[in-house]
């Protein structure tokens, strides 16, 4: 999500190394137990900030005084995309978090109600 909206807000090219991306416990568990891309779901919660290469240790530091973790995760040059490894990535078009989640939630319901799970028993339970 946020790579390739700054990507786009910039129209520059973006190459990002996988590894150096700091990622929260338990994320890409969770993406993998729901089949959902982390390169393609949202970034709720992310700063993404190009800063000029001989500022990055000053921009980092000041990060980490504060507490907020932050990592240099790759460079911007002239061209246009996303690149990570060395890969261009495509943007997915729609976030595939709101589709898992509205699936999850409905099942949820059907499960607190002791409803059908499919949607021709729900639309027959709304009769």
């Amino acid at each position: 999500g946020g790579l390739f909206e700054l990507a786009r807000a910039g129209g520059v090219r973006l190459d990002v190394e996988r590894d150096a991306i700091p990622v929260l416990p338990g994320v890409l568990e969770t993406c993998e137990f729901f089949d959902v891309d982390p390169w393609a779901a949202i970034s709720e919660g992310t700063l993404l900030c190009t800063v000029d290469p001989e500022s990055v240790d000053a921009v980092l530091a000041a990060l980490d005084d504060e507490g907020i973790p932050a990592a240099e995760v790759g460079s911007v040059r002239e061209g246009e995309g996303v690149f990570v490894d060395g890969e261009r990535i495509e943007h997915p078009g729609v976030d595939p978090f709101w589709a898992t989640f509205e699936e999850n939630v409905a099942k949820q319901r059907d499960a607190e109600d002791g409803g059908p799970t499919d949607e021709e028993g729900r639309e027959e339970d709304a009769e």
